[in-house]
């Protein structure tokens, strides 16, 4: 039996998704998007919402790192300009703490309800920067959420010794 549960988005269209760790949970692109592509220069802002100032911080000190860009952090988040990197708060319910919406364009726009899923959001836009070799973002929507409530998980078995039964288990 052939079972189909309608979403919000038909298969995908457009550009494969970002690659990046974890994996972005949901991922959509229209056919108008096709090899269209955000691109991050010297003139990009960040545009964050007074709730996401440590995280749009952070975001400006990763991208100096990472990229030598110096971008300028502008608190009004209304008027965004091609380029620039948007945390702008999602009031709609649905969203846990960790859960945002990212919409590509000219701009990226990070939706979260709380600033660890901002937080969460500017580790995926800074993975497929990196990764595209030439400070590019594939054109799409994304909604991005755990799959599990612990990220992480080590067991050293190096220096306690585990039986094959408790790692199985």
């Amino acid at each position: 039996v052939k079972l189909t549960i309608p979403g919000e988005n038909s298969a995908n269209q457009g550009n494969a998704k970002p690659a990046v760790v974890p994996e972005l949970a949901q991922w959509y692109s229209t056919a108008d998007q096709v090899d269209k592509v955000y691109t991050l220069t010297a003139n990009t802002r960040i545009l964050a919402d007074q709730r996401y100032a440590s995280v749009a911080r952070e975001l400006q000190a990763d991208i100096r790192d990472l990229f030598g860009l110096n971008l300028s952090i502008v608190s009004d988040t209304s008027n965004p300009q091609t380029g620039d990197i948007v945390l702008a708060y999602h009031d709609e319910g649905g969203f846990d703490k960790e859960t945002y919406n990212m919409v590509v364009t000219d701009d990226v726009v990070i939706q979260p309800n709380d600033s660890i899923g901002a937080y969460w959001g500017t580790r995926s836009v800074l993975q497929a920067l990196k990764l595209s070799g030439n400070l590019t973002i594939a054109q799409g929507t994304a909604r991005d959420y755990p799959e599990f409530e612990n990220r992480g998980f080590m067991l050293d078995v190096g220096r306690k010794p585990t039986s094959m039964e408790t790692l199985q288990n």
